[in-house]
């Protein structure tokens, strides 16, 4: 495990490198992940108010 405080702690402010350092920040999202960011959105306009009539009319639109 991962200590919370102390030495070996994670800092937000000086986040570890990258692993694959071909992989530029700005790179465009593959089919993978593109398909759980549109998942992870529908799922966040889902708990609020404005996003449930959202989706309510993009689904009667298909």
């Amino acid at each position: 495990m991962q200590p919370l405080s102390g030495p070996g702690a994670p800092n937000p402010l000086n986040p570890p490198p990258l692993q694959n350092s071909t992989v530029h920040p700005d790179a465009p999202l593959s089919p993978a992940q593109r398909t759980q960011l549109e998942k992870l959105v529908l799922k966040i306009m889902a708990l609020s108010p404005a996003g449930s009539v959202a989706l309510t009319t993009a689904s009667q639109q298909r």
